[in-house]
């Protein structure tokens, strides 16, 4: 679980809005504790849900998971998100800026900038 609290307007805690308080991951990515299938989710699918860092910004939120992947919330009108757009998030919006062999263990935020450490060591900004 994540906790936070303070001002949360354009989405820099995800769904809790204003105010504080616990955030689970699983119901901000609209994800389930099961599968679509029926069957439970696997150990290494529950460790894009066990957030190692947190990075936040002048008005947005990123997350790094024990399995490397990002995720990001709030404003976004420099990309600072890394979802390749502009569009303000209100929502936790899991993604990986390079692809899915990249994996990151770090991160880093600024006002409206972003920074990030691979697992390798090579930073991505």
């Amino acid at each position: 679980r994540i906790v936070g609290w303070g001002k949360g307007g354009k989405g820099r805690m995800g769904k809790r809005g204003k105010g504080g308080g616990f955030i689970d991951l699983k119901d901000e990515l609209g994800l389930k504790n099961e599968k679509s299938d029926g069957g439970e989710i696997r150990e290494e699918e529950e460790e894009d849900y066990k957030v190692i860092d947190v990075g936040v910004g002048g008005q947005f939120t990123v997350l790094c998971t024990k399995s490397g992947r990002l995720i990001s919330t709030g404003a976004n009108d420099a990309g600072q998100l890394g979802l390749n757009d502009t569009n303000l998030r209100r929502t936790f919006t899991m993604l990986n800026p390079v692809g899915k062999s990249v994996r990151f263990r770090k991160v880093s935020c600024g006002l409206n900038h972003t920074a990030a450490v691979s697992v390798g060591g090579e930073v991505w900004t």
